[in-house]
């Protein structure tokens, strides 16, 4: 076998050896964090931040949000935006809201979004009176 020929199939092992570390390309929106905000009036309201933990950039208008407080939709978001990898946005809650006789509330952040971790697509807690 000649040298060029060696040589040849060679490089053309090393550049499939090379083809096959490249990483797959994964879609992940996290839920990150849930914060809360009292008025002067005892009502609490609250802003959520997102974040692009895969590798792959989202589409705008491909998820939607939902924030529920003891169980009912306060806030949504339908008109989202571009998320690159690790890029991550503030949304704010569109209403205020009030405990009963001093209850604690709970919240969840919904993501729905159909990517490749569905485990942290939704953030849960509780807001404590």
């Amino acid at each position: 076998m000649s040298f060029m020929k060696l040589f040849s199939i060679a490089l053309l092992g090393l550049g499939l050896l090379a083809g096959t570390n490249k990483e797959t390309p994964r879609t992940d929106i996290k839920a990150l964090e849930v914060k809360e905000y009292r008025t002067s009036m005892n009502g609490v309201y609250y802003s959520y931040k997102i974040t692009n933990s895969g590798t792959t950039t989202i589409a705008a208008d491909s998820y939607k949000l939902d924030f529920k407080v003891n169980g009912k939709v306060i806030s949504f978001d339908r008109d989202t935006q571009e998320l690159k990898p690790g890029q991550s946005v503030l949304y704010k809650s569109q209403k205020t809201t009030y405990p009963k006789k001093g209850k604690d509330l709970t919240y969840v952040l919904d993501i729905k979004f159909d990517d490749d971790d569905l485990s942290n697509n939704q953030l849960k807690g509780i807001t404590a009176f």
